[in-house]
């Protein structure tokens, strides 16, 4: 049983799983980015319900950033694995450091969005005029 265990953990510990976290984070990342920029009118000044026509879109970005994140920090943990005592403890910080600050910031920037998408959808129910 401790021979299949020990099997298991090496094969998961191979480059093809950081493989495997890097093609689903891009991916993500990718469609993502992809959805932002269909659903943002080209004119910032326009109205906001160009904005809110997209909130579907918008709802599903939100929803898919999480999966991103976990994607990426099991990208860090596979890379910093393979890397082992090779790497420089320096190195070691700035890239754990790093990555944690880019998925802290995921979440923040989901509410940012989240608020502003709110704030335009209540304004735009009441009748007031946003956008120029």
């Amino acid at each position: 049983m401790d021979r299949d265990a020990s099997f298991v953990r090496d094969k998961l510990k191979t480059p093809r799983a950081a493989a495997i976290a890097g093609v689903i984070f891009s991916t993500l990342l990718i469609l993502i980015d992809v959805l932002i920029r269909k659903s943002i009118p080209a004119n910032p000044l326009g109205s906001a319900t160009e904005l809110i026509e997209h909130s579907k879109a918008l709802s599903l970005v939100l929803r898919l950033a999480p999966f991103s994140g976990i994607a990426f920090l099991w990208f860090i943990a596979v890379i910093r694995d393979l890397l082992g005592n090779r790497d420089d403890r320096c190195f070691a910080t700035v890239f754990l450091g790093s990555g944690l600050v880019y998925l802290a910031m995921m979440p923040v920037c989901g509410d940012c969005c989240t608020g502003t998408f709110a704030s335009l959808g209540n304004r735009t129910r009441e009748g007031h005029t946003v956008g120029c």
